[in-house]
């Protein structure tokens, strides 16, 4: 790795521990719209008391503390069932790594890593997030290969490691590749998942590092790409390979 990417990155492994802490109280309360700040899906966010406002119910998965109200319609937040909101306005919750205390927290460094026109939703155009590329929208992993993801073995040149898929709040699929790109997956864990490809920041090419992989149609082969910020040629490329599913 080179020493400018090196810099950079522990630049934004410091800032990271800020926002653990900045994003660490309570969830945020209605917004006005009877959405409510109880309604997190996974532990990167964290629950609060929610409120009621003036807008309709919230469509879940999880159920929330108030968040009714005289009029409005419904607001959708992904779930499984209609990752994109089809027919709703859609809704993005607040993740550990999109809250406004997290963006917030790298803007005081000096890292603005949170652009404009990336982490919205509208109908049928699930973007939560930063790490899908401008403009692209959330599809749902491939129903076969990402059961090779889920805690199956693989290998590569750094070794064999167990591939790791967890769920965030607006129900994207991430990806941790452990130690399988020779370091690189120590900065990069966490690719969100999209039909066969895999993705990490790519929402700020045009300045900071980001990574974007596939996976072949057989779900037995991945390859990983890392980029520097600005760059369109990968500094680092990697392929792991599918070894089997857990006993």
């Amino acid at each position: 790795m080179d020493t400018n990417h090196r810099r950079a990155l522990q630049l934004i492994s410091f800032v990271t521990a800020l926002f653990v802490v900045a994003c660490g109280g309570g969830g945020a309360g209605g917004d006005g719209a009877g959405n409510t700040g109880s309604n997190c899906q996974s532990l990167a966010c964290n629950t609060g008391a929610g409120g009621s406002g003036s807008g309709g119910t919230t469509t879940t998965t999880t159920s929330g503390g108030g968040g009714t109200g005289a009029g409005g319609g419904d607001v959708c937040h992904p779930t499984v069932e209609n990752g994109n909101c089809a027919g709703q306005t859609c809704e993005c919750l607040p993740t550990q790594t999109s809250c406004d205390e997290w963006c917030s927290a790298y803007e005081g460094a000096g890292i603005y890593i949170c652009p404009d026109g990336a982490n919205v939703c509208g109908n049928g155009q699930n973007r939560c997030g930063y790490d899908l590329p401008l403009g692209t929208a959330y599809e749902q992993p491939d129903p076969t290969c990402i059961q090779f993801v889920n805690g199956d073995t693989w290998s590569g040149d750094s070794g064999s490691d167990h591939v790791q898929s967890t769920l965030n709040s607006n129900e994207q699929r991430h990806i941790g590749f452990g130690n399988l790109s020779a370091g690189q997956a120590d900065y990069y864990d966490g690719f969100t998942m999209s039909g066969l490809k895999f993705y990490w920041n790519r929402a700020n090419t045009d300045q900071y590092e980001s990574a974007e992989g596939e996976i072949t149609a057989d779900c037995k082969s991945i390859t990983l790409n890392f980029y520097n910020g600005g760059e369109s040629s990968p500094y680092a490329t990697y392929t792991i390979g599918w070894v089997h599913h857990p006993s």
